[in-house]
């Protein structure tokens, strides 16, 4: 991992929503992705996973597909990205156009107190996803703001990977609202944000 190419987690949830348009919504995977958009406050539609630990990207993908008309950003863990891996076959598979992944890469089980990842030393995501069929795969330099722009305006699916530092496990006690309360925020944000979009435009003229 780069020195020069670590960030934190909380400069990836702000790059992150500078950089997805208006009608973009994030899934938030368990741990440290969840943690950092708390922190961040924004307003826009977000989707907290929880247990078991390594299914946000295949609910971000299926939302994504259920939801083609809206840009969806994941921001996941490397660790529980891992715990899912076969998903970014299927991804692949689908090809959901809207689609972009951030993952926070640190090696670590930063949630269980910074365990290292099995094979950490050679492990390469961002290897593993092109290998699986993604098109757009790419690693955050110095620029993060720029590289997450980049990102999210690539064909979908993409998968940005992103070194961040081991900050403090990001458990602070319970939450605010219970999984299914959670869940209910975000159909109620969702429908607010649908609600307020201006209709879409028609075609041609004559």
């Amino acid at each position: 991992m780069s020195a020069a190419a670590s960030h934190s987690r909380d400069d990836v949830a702000r790059a992150l929503d500078a950089g997805l348009g208006e009608s973009g919504v994030v899934i938030c995977g368990l741990g440290s992705g969840s943690r950092a958009w708390r922190e961040l406050g924004s307003p826009r539609p977000a989707y907290y996973c929880s247990d078991p630990m390594g299914v946000s990207l295949s609910m971000a993908a299926g939302f994504a597909l259920a939801r083609p008309d809206r840009p969806v950003a994941l921001m996941v863990g490397d660790g529980d990205l891992l715990m899912g891996l076969g998903a970014l076959v299927t991804v692949a598979g689908a090809s959901p156009e809207n689609l972009s992944v951030v993952v926070l890469a640190n090696l670590r089980y930063e949630t269980g107190g910074g365990r290292p990842l099995p094979g950490s030393s050679r492990l390469d995501i961002a290897s593993v996803a092109a290998a699986a069929g993604w098109g757009s795969v790419s690693t955050a330099g110095a620029g993060l703001a720029d590289d997450i722009a980049a990102a999210l305006q690539a064909p979908g699916p993409s998968l940005m990977v992103v070194n961040v530092r081991l900050q403090a496990a990001p458990y602070g006690g319970p939450g605010r609202w219970s999984g299914v309360e959670e869940r209910l925020q975000f159909e109620l944000a969702l429908a607010a944000s649908d609600a307020a979009a201006p209709p879409p435009t028609t075609g041609g003229g004559g």
